[in-house]
């Protein structure tokens, strides 16, 4: 508290009055006087010192309230900063909860890879064993006991001391060098009650690249093997077969060249090359259009096979041999396709040496014209008809017998020739000799161009192919005598046309 006295001036006499006079001092008021001027003094000095004190205490406050504002600004920066940290943390908060959301989600995702890891080598059945850099066992699948005498106490023991089921000693050695080579290692081994198996050893690479161990997994090719040795106990006989066929065959590559072929193949392709490509021995094969044309090499067989045609049964082609005789053949070819169906752009063909049978064939064709010239010096009418016993080829003597145009002869125009008396039991007769395949062997009468009717006796046989089929009817009319009666016909004629049965022919081919 500051405590100041000021002096107050003299009062002022009131108007109309004289002023008081001035009183004597007494004594005892001078001592008191100069102990309140003491005091008074003292005071003032106090004063001063005061006023001094609050002076430099009011400069002191200044600074400090400059200082207190300096500190309140950085106080302010440093809140400002603080709210900026703030910010900052919780943006990294939530940066770090959705990490740790996204960490829960792949560990969730490696737990549940990791547990279908676990059941997918379970229950593949597949042997496998995870070991370390040193060859320690770090886990395996329950197949692996089939192979190693592993008990689960065994995790951290080297798997060279533990005892195994293969007859192959140094399978532990043998597997540690994939880490040097860097290279998975596979190799068949078999096991002692007599299963083989392919074992596989593949390098342990982590996500960074670098390898941490090895894995190995056994494959039981017990099956295969056996498989593998029955296919080639089929292929050496598929190939003794191949090459003791009758026939060459071969298969094509895309290019013309022969793939694989028997040794009968050979004697037509000794160069390995189809006709149509090879330029040397390509003009020895030749072969004719159904018109006479030549038939250009580009139509080959095989050439055609090779752009996706089916050439079966196969074209009769000649070809010159090495000491320049000719012989027929039958070259059938076809493309190769897959599975799929899809043309792999490979042929098949297949020759045949036709060479007798073309001449013995030949040669029949020339006995049999002469055995119908023979026989037509002999018959009325000759004729043949199909398996069916319809006529289907023209018959010039029996349209010169009967004086039948030619569409009225075809199918079973020809009853229509026969004496009406006759006809149904002809028609009967023919009939049922189609339906047993037998000889026909019938006298009826037969229409004249120039009228009147001529009894005749018929003789036909049925021709047979390779597989027992009828292939067609031949047939002969011989005239036995004149007459619209139904007399016997004349015994030397109908004696000489009777079958033989001292040769035991009967009415059966």
């Amino acid at each position: 508290m500051l405590v100041e006295f000021i002096e107050a001036p003299a009062a002022a006499a009131a108007p109309g009055q004289d002023p008081a006079p001035a009183l004597p001092a007494a004594p005892e008021d001078g001592a008191l006087l100069r102990q309140l001027d003491e005091e008074l003094r003292h005071t003032r000095r106090q004063l001063q010192d005061t006023i001094e004190q609050a002076e430099a205490s009011s400069g002191e406050m200044r600074i400090f309230i400059e200082e207190m504002q300096t500190t309140i600004e950085e106080l302010h920066a440093g809140a400002e900063e603080l709210e900026r940290g703030r910010d900052t943390l919780l943006s990294n908060k939530r940066e770090l909860e959705a990490d740790n959301a996204e960490l829960r989600r792949r560990a969730a995702e490696s737990a549940k890879a990791h547990d279908d890891l676990a059941n997918l080598v379970a229950s593949s059945g597949v042997a496998t064993i995870f070991l370390d850099r040193d060859m320690r066992i770090l886990r395996y699948t329950p197949r692996i006991a089939d192979f190693f005498n592993v008990l689960p106490t065994d995790i951290g023991r080297p798997l060279l001391h533990i005892t195994n089921r293969l007859d192959c000693p140094r399978l532990a050695e043998d597997a540690a060098e994939v880490f040097g080579t860097l290279q998975a290692m596979e190799r068949e081994v078999r096991s002692k009650d007599g299963h083989d198996y392919i074992v596989r050893v593949h390098p342990y690479r982590t996500t960074t690249d670098r390898i941490e161990g090895a894995v190995m997994s056994f494959f039981d090719i017990t099956g295969r093997r056996a498989a593998e040795d029955a296919l080639r106990a089929s292929e050496a006989r598929l190939s003794s077969v191949f090459d003791s066929l009758p026939l060459g065959a071969c298969v094509m590559a895309a290019d013309g060249v022969m793939l694989m072929s028997n040794r009968a193949m050979h004697r037509y392709l000794p160069t390995g090359i189809m006709p149509s490509r090879d330029r040397e021995r390509g003009g020895r094969w030749r072969a004719w259009h159904a018109d006479g044309r030549p038939l250009d090499m580009a139509d080959f067989p095989g050439a055609r096979a090779l752009r996706g045609e089916r050439v079966v049964p196969g074209i009769e082609m000649l070809y010159r041999q090495d000491d320049g005789r000719e012989i027929w053949t039958q070259v059938a070819s076809a493309p190769v396709s897959d599975d799929t169906g899809r043309y792999t752009g490979e042929a098949v063909v297949v020759i045949a040496d036709i060479d007798a049978l073309k001449r013995t064939e030949a040669t029949l064709r020339e006995n049999e014209d002469r055995l119908r010239n023979l026989i037509g010096s002999l018959a009325l009418a000759l004729w043949e008809a199909d398996a069916n016993g319809m006529i289907v080829e023209d018959s010039p003597s029996w349209r010169a017998y009967t004086g039948q145009t030619r569409e009225a002869w075809l199918g079973e125009g020809w009853l229509d020739a026969v004496h009406p008396e006759d006809r149904e039991q002809a028609g009967r007769q023919w009939r049922e000799a189609v339906a047993r395949r037998g000889v026909v062997d019938a006298v009826f009468r037969l229409s004249r161009p120039e009228g009147g009717w001529r009894r005749t006796r018929v003789r036909a046989e049925p021709l047979f192919n390779v597989d027992g089929s009828v292939r067609k009817w031949v047939g002969m009319n011989v005239d036995v005598g004149a007459g619209m009666a139904g007399g016997a016909p004349a015994p030397a004629v109908a004696e000489s046309l009777q079958p033989d049965r001292s040769q035991g022919c009967d009415d059966e081919p």
